[in-house]
This record gives C-alpha cells, structure tokens and sequence, in this order.
C-alpha cells in the first residue's frame, strides 16, 4: 500500500479536496477531544503548510482508510492514528508508524492517547517499549485521562 503525505499535495489544487477527506475520515475523534476540528485546521495543516507537521495517509479505491498526523518541530510526536475499522489488525497502523520514525528519525516519538482508547494501542507501546511519562487528568474536559508516553505534554 502506498503511503502519500499532504506535503506532497501542497502544490497542487488537489489540497483543499484531500484535507477534507482527511477530517471526515477523522472527524470522529472529536468525541475524545473537543477542539479537534480547530486543531486539525488551524494547527495540523496550517503547521504543514510549512514543514512543522505532517500527515501520512493510505487511500484504497480512492478512500481514505489509515492517517496518522505528526508534529516534527519543535518535539517530535505522532498527534493522531487512525485506521478504518475494516482494515485495522493488518499491519496498516504498524506501517504508518514506522514511516513515520523514518521522517521523525526516531522509534519513541511522543504519544499521548485518550484513556478510552488506551487498549487499542497497548500492543505498539509494548512493541515499540514506550515509556508512559505522565498522565494529565481530565484533559478532555469530560473527566478523561491523557497517558502520555516518550515525554511529557504539560510544561
């Protein structure tokens, strides 16, 4: 499966249509995070725009089906991942994440999950031995938990 970034759509008048189809692919996140369309339009392509983000997508018959969203300066962390229920369990998520050590240059970027999908990821932080580093109390404002692994998000 290819792997496309948005930076290779930067040029072209394909980004508006593709930056769309990233944020309804995501949109569902915003049950975890409230602020999560703000964000993904005014910092994670904003911030892309000028190389300080990135965001990996894998489309098939021309959908959407995984995206992970990075922050590459000024730390390096993956913000966002994602894979369509369909085709999660097939390696699709592991081959996001290792491009995106590739780009980051590095195998512990910062991560940070939402307590109600922690189990979905425990098989990569076991896998990668991420260190959970802090966990930030109703960061969601709804009372959910934020672990925090490879670093810390509070300053």
């Amino acid at each position: 499966m290819k792997i496309e970034k948005i930076t290779d759509y930067i040029d072209t008048e394909k980004l508006d249509k593709i930056v769309r189809k990233i944020y309804e692919f995501t949109s569902h996140l915003s049950k975890y995070y409230p602020n999560y369309k703000n964000w993904f339009y005014h910092k994670q392509i904003k911030e892309s725009l000028i190389q300080k983000r990135e965001i990996l997508f894998i489309k098939k018959n021309n959908k959407i089906i995984a995206c992970l969203s990075l922050k590459i300066i000024p730390e390096k962390k993956v913000c966002t991942i994602y894979v369509d229920k369909k085709y999660q369990n097939k390696g699709i998520g592991t081959t996001l994440l290792e491009e995106s050590f590739n780009l980051l240059k590095t195998s512990t970027p910062i991560f940070s999950c939402n307590q109600k999908v922690l189990p979905i990821f425990q098989r990569i932080i076991l896998k990668y031995n991420w260190k959970l580093e802090e966990v930030i109390k109703n960061y969601n404002g709804k009372g959910d938990n934020e672990y925090c692994y490879n670093g810390k998000l509070s300053k």
